[in-house]
């Protein structure tokens, strides 16, 4: 992108990104509006997924980085950072990747979370959660990654219940009311049986919970 056209563009990024992160955050997330073809999508209700990243099917169409928008500019800018590793592993490597979610993208989100990091995009209580997932040089893991994203979140949101956080033995009621119980963990989600059909539901580990006992 030539200097003319990054002076167009950079207040209006900055302008469009002050609701959701601050000032530091922004500085190390514009780099990659200026470096890619890259494009923010932000939706204000929660489905199964904190982050997306769209590749693009022709050369010439951008990638497309959907969040969800939340009230915890460090939650979304880990979101954001874990988006952004999908669309770099995918130039990077290509087809040769090992899997979305492989040592590639994990090395490479782990150096995107320090690099912020070291630019002072968190706040110390932030930076004492993230420190104990970065410490060591190995790549980070998509379930250590989302279980960082949720401690994070956990900041702002203590009252907030989720299904990662409860016991094995928990039986527990989610916010569309179905009552669970686990049955087994299944890579990144929960394999949960409902106690009121017997059907079987994978259930996501950040789902919300209304209330639940152990049995």
């Amino acid at each position: 992108m030539d200097e003319k056209k990054e002076k167009q563009i950079i207040p209006t990024l900055k302008r469009g990104l002050s609701d959701y992160l601050n000032d530091n955050q922004i500085d190390f997330i514009i780099p990659f509006f200026l470096e890619y073809k890259m494009r923010l999508k932000i939706v204000h209700v929660k489905k199964t997924y904190w982050g997306l990243c769209r590749f693009p099917r022709k050369k010439e169409e951008h990638f497309v980085i959907t969040l969800v928008r939340t009230d915890a500019p460090a939650h979304f800018f880990l979101v954001f950072l874990h988006e952004i590793a999908h669309m770099v592993a995918h130039l990077s490597y290509g087809e040769k990747i090992s899997s979305s979610h492989g040592k590639e993208w994990g090395m490479i989100v782990r150096n995107l979370v320090v690099q912020s990091a070291n630019k002072n995009c968190f706040s110390e209580k932030e930076i004492q959660i993230i420190s104990k997932y970065v410490n060591n040089k190995s790549p980070l893991t998509n379930a250590k990654m989302n279980e960082l994203e949720q401690k994070v979140m956990q900041l702002y949101k203590p009252d907030i219940i989720r299904v990662s956080s409860l016991p094995p033995n928990a039986v527990f009621i989610l916010k569309n009311g179905l009552k669970m119980k686990f049955l087994r963990k299944i890579r990144k989600y929960y394999e949960c049986i409902e106690l009121k059909t017997g059907k079987r539901y994978r259930v996501n580990p950040d789902a919300e919970v209304q209330e639940w006992k152990s049995e």
